[in-house]
């Protein structure tokens, strides 16, 4: 059985009118259209030079922009063979620039990287630090995403030399655009303390011109791991329509989060999989949909996480 009856339709609405941020849909079209500016010309660059990563980075761009402008707009249904229940929830882009799907990468990494802490050894010879490193850049020329690729490379060898996963060391790190279009990276370092003057100097001998860095004990883990994850969930400040969508494409073939030594390749975005909210097992993927034909009977899991709430 299908709802096709407009009231019921109300009662149940599109996608849309539940999920998708109606007052923000101006800006998602202005974002879009400036997404799509960009990667057209990466486009027209491509059929002058022939160079493929042009071509690449167009089509990546232009992927992004579709799903970052319908975000919310359709739902996805699966199934629960074993209790015979349908449930939806909302098809999200997962963009970086979008602040839902962000805020939801942000408390999934968090989650992660809590459980990844509480399994370092505790025997004292060892610390979680926090380390801002910066880059300069120079005023007169546009951050690209090779800059931040150059960045990351950079830190990955003052992170090999001095906190090596030979000694059990490693660190974890997002990066950010600072207000005067410096880059900085904030890092969770766990090893031995290194003065903060040794690692000035290593950073200037690495980048050839910066030095400015920071280093101290982690002490509050809740508050200063929130601190450097929130590059993650409000990664660019203001909300100008032609900034939004430069900084896309800055970040676009970027990882959201680096690892190095003992943490490397931990895997932070990794989806779990959705287990039925009535008897714990598999939901099955059935369609994607605008909202019009919704099963008769069908959960949001929203809604589902409170009648277990309740239950319980």
């Amino acid at each position: 059985m299908i709802h096709r009856d407009r009231s019921k339709l109300r009662e149940v609405g599109g996608a849309q009118c539940r999920y998708a941020d109606l007052d923000k849909i101006d800006l998602r079209e202005q974002i879009t259209t400036y997404i799509k500016e960009i990667a057209l010309d990466y486009l027209r660059e491509y059929q002058r030079t022939g160079i493929e990563w042009l071509k690449k980075k167009s089509d990546q761009l232009l992927k992004h922009a579709s799903r970052f402008r319908y975000c919310g707009y359709e739902y996805i249904l699966f199934n629960c063979n074993s209790y015979r229940q349908t449930y939806i929830c909302p098809l999200r882009c997962e963009s970086r620039i979008c602040p839902q799907c962000a805020k939801k990468h942000y408390f999934r990494i968090k989650a992660k990287l809590f459980r990844m802490f509480r399994g370092l050894p505790c025997d004292g010879s060892k610390r979680l630090m926090l380390l801002t490193l910066t880059l300069r850049t120079h005023s007169d020329e546009e951050i690209s995403t090779f800059d931040v690729r150059l960045l990351f490379k950079h830190v990955r060898q003052l992170i090999t030399k001095l906190y090596p996963r030979a000694e059990g060391c490693g660190a974890v790190g997002v990066f950010e655009i600072g207000s005067t279009s410096n880059l900085h990276v904030h890092l969770i370092v766990y090893g031995d303390y290194v003065p903060q003057h040794k690692i000035s100097d290593l950073w200037r001998e690495i980048t050839g011109d910066s030095f400015v860095v920071d280093i101290r004990k982690l002490t509050h883990r809740k508050k200063q791991v929130g601190y450097i994850l929130k590059y993650i969930h409000k990664p660019h400040r203001g909300n100008d329509p032609e900034d939004v969508a430069r900084y896309l494409d800055i970040i676009t073939g970027v990882r959201r989060v680096h690892t190095y030594g003992v943490f490397y390749n931990f895997k932070f975005t990794a989806n779990a999989s959705v287990a039925c909210f009535t008897c714990g097992g598999r939901l099955v993927f059935l369609r994607t949909n605008g909202g019009l034909d919704i099963p008769s009977g069908a959960l949001f899991f929203a809604e589902a996480r409170e009648k277990v709430r309740a239950a319980a």
